[in-house]
């Protein structure tokens, strides 16, 4: 799979990533996720160019992480844990799809006509008015999101299910 098919995703990651990062500074200690918090890592669905990402990642691994992974990702029900979970780590960190990386952050969510914040439970706790300057609006963050997966999907010239699960993602033949 040609590497420019991800170069509008990586672009998207990378716009994530920054503003996660400069919500991170602005929070201090009202944002207490942390490395090994994987109570929000449930097992779910993605949109293909996020599984075709985690695949493409997943192939580099050595064979007996490999292997690991796709044994946990072959059991993983809908209501399990995340396959990529292991001892309280992601295995795949550096490609987790966008859900991911913003859940637990304060979300600005807009449904029709009345909008709200919604976080991690844990983060700004008692203060959740305290995070709406720093809050990402959802609504054009899935616009951009599923922009970036209709050009993947025209530009690869496959016939893709627009979402999977990240077992189904985690079982793709290692030809991405």
């Amino acid at each position: 799979m040609p590497e420019d098919l991800f170069f509008n995703y990586r672009a998207l990651i990378q716009r994530v990533d920054q503003r996660l990062e400069e919500i991170r500074m602005q929070a201090g200690s009202h944002m207490v996720c942390r490395k090994g918090c994987d109570a929000c890592c449930r097992h779910i669905s993605v949109f293909a160019v996020e599984a075709f990402s985690m695949a493409k990642a997943l192939a580099v691994l050595g064979e007996e992480e490999k292997a690991s992974i796709r044994m946990r990702a072959e059991k993983a029900g809908p209501e399990d844990p995340c396959p990529l979970l292991h001892g309280g780590l992601c295995g795949l960190y550096e490609a987790r799809p966008v859900i991911c990386r913003t859940h637990g952050y304060p979300l600005l969510i807009q449904e029709e006509e009345e909008a709200f914040l919604d976080c991690c439970p844990l983060n700004f706790s008692g203060v959740l008015e305290k995070a709406l300057p720093m809050s990402i609006a959802l609504e054009p963050l899935n616009r951009m999101l599923v922009a970036v997966q209709g050009m993947f999907i025209r530009e690869s010239g496959m016939d893709l299910p627009e979402r999977m699960t990240i077992a189904e993602a985690l079982l793709l033949p290692d030809v991405c």
